[in-house]
């Protein structure tokens, strides 16, 4: 499990040297914060597997739904960012639709010395 979450965090370092606005660092930042929860939360639960502590699949599922929240958050504030990002690219492509279409315009205008 360390070696996934020491790529995500390099991720995140990276993804944050990014020009961010504000909301972007708040969701990466949650998905940073949940993952780690998650990770420390389900190496605590293994290390009380092996040493005996759990025994049975309830108590480690009550283990488990202790970090569940943080999961979910993680989860909600990717799927955020995406829903961000998504938006961010069609209004980019709409925009570059109507520079093309403006340019075509003027393309032709001058072709015919109409414009």
């Amino acid at each position: 499990m360390g070696h996934r979450q020491s790529s995500l965090d390099a991720r995140i370092t990276a993804a944050n040297k990014l020009e961010l606005t504000e909301s972007d660092k708040k969701a990466l930042g949650q998905i940073g914060d949940g993952f780690r929860s998650y990770v420390d939360g389900f190496e605590h639960t293994y290390a009380r597997i092996e040493s005996g502590q759990i025994k049975t699949t309830q108590e480690a599922n009550g283990e488990f739904a202790a970090f569940k929240t943080a999961v979910h958050g993680m989860e909600e504030a990717g799927a955020s960012l995406n829903e961000i990002a998504v938006a961010r690219v069609d209004k980019a492509a709409a925009s570059l639709s109507a520079t093309h279409m403006r340019a075509s315009i003027w393309q032709s205008c001058s072709r015919w010395h109409a414009c």
